[in-house]
């Protein structure tokens, strides 16, 4: 996996290098835009409110962003 970058002692997992390629090249505009959704994505995330999707070749249910446990 190569999709992940660390940037200020943070870790970033992404799905792919094009994926984190991008994210490092608009790091000043992402990161304060995840802060700002990031209260409703974690509210989302714990009343089930956040809509799932299965991936075809994986066959589970992942919520975006991902919520690792």
């Amino acid at each position: 996996m190569n999709g992940w970058a660390v940037l200020d002692g943070k870790l970033y997992l992404m799905w792919d290098e094009e994926t984190r390629d991008a994210f490092v090249d608009e790091q000043s505009k992402r990161i304060p835009q995840a802060k700002g959704n990031w209260p409703s994505v974690h509210a989302g995330l714990q009343d089930g409110s956040v809509d799932m999707y299965t991936h075809a070749s994986e066959g589970v249910d992942i919520a975006q962003p991902q919520q690792l446990n």
